[in-house]
């Protein structure tokens, strides 16, 4: 550590503003680091990084230690906004929609980096504003573009014209963090069909998950449970709703692959042929709950199967598979 600081020059900066590092070497004893969870690589790894891996074990390392971190923020801090709120959220963001986190700084940054860190092994490759960025920036519409974003402000900025949410595009989801509240337009439909309203975890897994943290909080605050195994609870619940969709992306990569070495012949990635076999899946196609809810798991897949999310982890498994066999 001491190597460290030294090579980044902060030694010499510290020196010079009369800060004494004399005992800097005697602390070592002192020092401790807690994980928020336990590594799923060696620190070799994670000292490589994740360029040659997107996939890989640090990867997900990176990327459950980012949620930790998050959600014992959200639990400790805003426990309101771990249930519905986040769960409808993180539906959003599987969906690539328009999402806009009003409120505090420390509050919505926190929220923007659990729900990046959650949709692992999915990828968000669209603008991420995790803080309120420089004012030049906020002179573009960022709203107004055709494209998904995930963006974190404190308030509207004045010089993009809307008086309130409610005078936003109809394709923004806007999450007022401070009041636990998730505004959509009646306007909203997603490239699959469907409507705001169904933006949320398909089936009964929305209800499933809210009940889930619900039942986590009110042990937290009973005492029954301490922080960090709340986290990894409501972690858990939330890594395996984005697990299943993970899941579908593999199979599809699998059966590919498989008919490729059959073949002996590649096709080229054909979304439309994903986007129908999604549809096909029992995840699409077991949903209790009657016509509606059958309805809305169709749209929410057909949505999810034309995200550039999917489409990402699909070319990346295909690789992954083809290089296996």
């Amino acid at each position: 550590l001491l190597r460290r600081v030294n090579d980044g020059g902060l030694g010499l900066g510290l020196a010079t503003m009369r800060l004494d590092l004399g005992d800097f070497n005697g602390c070592s004893g002192r020092l401790t680091m807690r994980l928020p969870r336990s590594p799923q690589c060696s620190w070799e790894d994670l000292a490589r990084g994740q360029q040659d891996a997107p996939l890989g074990p640090a990867s997900r390392t990176f990327a459950q230690w980012q949620a930790a971190w998050g959600l014992g923020v959200l639990l400790s801090r805003w426990e309101n906004l771990v249930g519905d709120t986040l769960a409808r959220l993180l539906a959003c963001v599987l969906l690539e929609q328009r999402v806009l986190l009003l409120g505090d700084v420390p509050r919505t940054s926190t929220m923007a980096l659990v729900l990046r860190a959650l949709i692992w092994p999915f990828r968000w490759l669209h603008p991420y504003i995790s803080a309120p960025p420089p004012q030049d920036i906020l002179d573009m519409p960022l709203l107004e573009g055709t494209f998904p974003i995930i963006l974190a402000l404190g308030d509207l900025p004045p010089q993009w014209g809307f008086k309130n949410i409610y005078e936003l595009p109809p394709e923004v989801v806007t999450g007022v963090l401070k009041h636990n509240y998730i505004y959509h337009s009646q306007e909203l439909t997603t490239s699959g069909g469907l409507r705001g309203h169904g933006l949320k975890l398909p089936g009964g897994r929305h209800t499933a998950f809210v009940k889930r943290a619900a039942q986590v909080k009110q042990k937290l605050r009973r005492g029954e449970l301490d922080l960090a195994r709340a986290v990894e609870v409501v972690q858990d619940a939330a890594e395996a709703e984005v697990d299943i969709m993970a899941a579908m992306v593999r199979r599809y990569a699998a059966k590919q692959v498989e008919e490729a070495r059959t073949t002996g012949q590649a096709k080229a990635l054909d979304s439309a042929e994903f986007e129908r076999w999604v549809g096909e899946e029992p995840e699409c196609k077991d949903v209790g709950g009657g016509p509606a809810a059958i309805h809305e798991a169709t749209c929410f897949y057909k949505t999810f199967s034309q995200t550039q999310l999917s489409l990402d982890l699909l070319h990346e498994e295909m690789i992954v598979q083809t290089a296996a066999n």
